[in-house]
């Protein structure tokens, strides 16, 4: 038993060491697979076109591909799945891919079949653009001389692959880079981004940095241009001595191109725009001066005086040069202040002569159109009138403040304002000046108007009670010395012992408006020759609460009072 034991044992060893032929189960199917390709899948920086292509494989239960189907274009579809598309562009219909010029970039492009025993089969394919793009800019020249001159900069473009092999070099189209200036002043050069040029002015040593980047590239390159040498300014003043009577001059100004060395190189007359000219000492209110012609007039006067003018070229690094213009002295004619030439009463109905009273219902009243045509220039009694503009009725009454919009003249409240900047016309000449105002809130503002000029004088404004009906504005103004204060004449005590006081009196008339009578001995309302806008002109105006010019515009076909001034 123990011998036949081991035998079975044995056989069956020999048996499980045997090996056993694999049988076809001829139940099993054949399985498809699917496969997608994107030819070519890498690319160098320059890009290019690929295309992507599908097929079916019908393989056997032992591995064996037996059929290979390709798959069609409208059977599957594409889509980016990670990367730029402004890098990539698919082309649905015809399954092609567009790689743009560009740096190194990885992309996914995600291949789903729509039809078919494989629909919704989805594959994932890789495609890579490698290499190297760069760009280099050259100016020529880079170098220039204190006269300056035109340069051009050319850049280069070089694309490799990923091993290093130019695939392309060339010269970049000025449509392909921008140029700018990064470091300069725009009076020493100036860059023409479409023709990539660059012009150095004239000009003293200086250096500048020019910038150029490359249309899809975000590192900018420095380029530097240099100016050596210096400029040398000369400037006279024609003529530079004046009698009392002042007159009229100009500055003349040149210079002298030298090179590193100091040699000269051209010499030239300097136009006006390329400098700056200024009153640096001297009587401000002496003295007119027009930049942009270098001209000049000195006023006559009674004192000996000396102007220095300055000019200062704006080429860079250059300094200021000191003109000197010397004016005589003589006694100055007889001051005329403004209130001078406004005439004492209003003109009458007709338009031919003036009232001869101040009642609120005596005066004359037409429109803005019959005031300029018939009061622009006219001759009463012999002498010579006219409708006075804004700019003049402002030397007699001021506008307003343009920080609150409130009259410089009120007269129910209290208010004080000094230095207020002004510009008037008085007697055809304008005026700057500044001004103070004081109102005490009793129907009263003071001012000292005219400061700092030989106009210099106080005022009085006042809204009273006009004899004839109605009220009236009493305006009151003389001469004063230059160091007077608005404090010192705001007092009672100054008016009271006041000599060469000049009165006026302007009647509260009102206006009519579509031939209704308006205000009548309330409120003073006269025209300028001073149109504002279509249908619109400037008016004076005063009323219980305040005074002003300018600030007043009303319909051309309102009809208001008028008051003359003498010539």
């Amino acid at each position: 038993m123990k011998k036949l034991a081991s035998f079975l044992l044995l056989t069956v060893l020999v048996l499980s060491c045997r090996t056993t032929e694999p049988t076809s189960d001829p139940s099993a199917e054949n399985r498809e697979a699917v496969e997608f390709t994107a030819t070519p899948a890498s690319f160098s920086l320059k890009g290019g076109k690929g295309v992507v292509e599908g097929v079916i494989r019908e393989i056997t239960p032992d591995g064996k591909v037996v059929k290979e189907t390709p798959i069609d274009k409208e059977d599957f579809a594409l889509r980016l799945k990670s990367g730029d598309a402004t890098q990539l562009s698919l082309d649905e219909k015809a399954k092609v891919y567009t790689v743009a010029e560009g740096i190194s970039a990885t992309f996914e492009i995600e291949a789903e079949v729509t039809r078919g025993t494989q629909k919704g089969f989805k594959q994932t394919l890789t495609v890579i653009r490698g290499g190297e793009i760069t760009y280099t800019f050259v100016a020529t020249p880079t170098l220039f001389t204190a006269e300056g001159g035109v340069g051009q900069v050319i850049g280069k473009k070089k694309i490799t692959d990923i091993s290093g092999a130019t695939i392309e070099e060339r010269l970049l189209e000025n449509t392909e880079f921008t140029l700018t200036l990064k470091k300069g002043e725009a009076i020493d050069i100036s860059v023409d981004d479409v023709a990539k040029s660059f012009t150095v002015h004239e000009g003293n040593t200086a250096l500048f940095e020019l910038e150029a980047v490359a249309k899809g590239s975000d590192t900018p390159q420095e380029i530097e241009v240099s100016r050596e040498g210096s400029i040398t300014y000369t400037f006279e003043a024609h003529p530079n001595n004046f009698t009392s009577e002042g007159g009229e001059g100009e500055i003349r100004g040149s210079y002298v191109l030298k090179d590193i060395l100091g040699n000269s190189l051209a010499t030239k007359v300097l136009p006006n725009e390329a400098y700056n000219l200024s009153l640096k000492s001297g009587d401000a209110n002496q003295v007119t001066l027009d930049n942009a012609k270098k001209r000049f007039t000195i006023k006559s006067g009674e004192k000996e005086e000396t102007f220095v003018f300055e000019a200062k070229p704006f080429t860079t690094g250059s300094v200021a040069l000191e003109i000197t213009i010397h004016r005589d002295a003589v006694k100055v004619p007889k001051v005329v202040l403004p209130l001078e030439y406004l005439t004492e009463f209003n003109i009458n109905a007709t338009g031919t002569g003036f009232v001869t009273s101040h009642a609120k219902d005596a005066s004359g009243y037409f429109s803005w159109n019959d005031a300029v045509a018939k009061f622009s220039s006219i001759v009463i009694d012999g002498k010579n009138y006219h409708l006075p503009s804004k700019q003049e009725w402002l030397a007699i009454i001021p506008s307003y403040a343009e920080d609150n919009g409130s009259d410089y003249i009120v007269w129910e409240e209290s208010d004080s304002r000094k230095n207020v900047v002004e510009n008037v016309v008085v007697s055809g000449k304008n005026i700057s000046s500044k001004n103070d105002y004081l109102s005490d809130g009793n129907y009263c503002t003071y001012a000292l108007r005219f400061k700092e000029t030989n106009l210099v004088s106080a005022w009085k404004y006042e809204y009273l009670k006009n004899p004839s009906g109605g009220y009236w504005m009493k305006i009151s103004c003389k001469k004063v010395e230059p160091k007077a204060t608005i404090e010192e004449i705001s007092k009672s005590a100054f008016w009271d012992n006041a000599k060469d006081v000049i009165v006026r009196y302007l009647p509260a008339c009102g206006y009519y408006a579509k031939g209704v009578a308006n205000e009548i001995g309330n409120f003073g309302n006269y025209w300028t020759c001073t149109p504002h806008s279509e249908g619109y002109a400037y008016g004076v105006y005063f009323y219980y609460g305040g005074a002003g010019t300018g600030n007043y515009q009303d319909y051309v076909t309102s009809q208001f009072t008028i008051r003359l001034f003498r010539e």
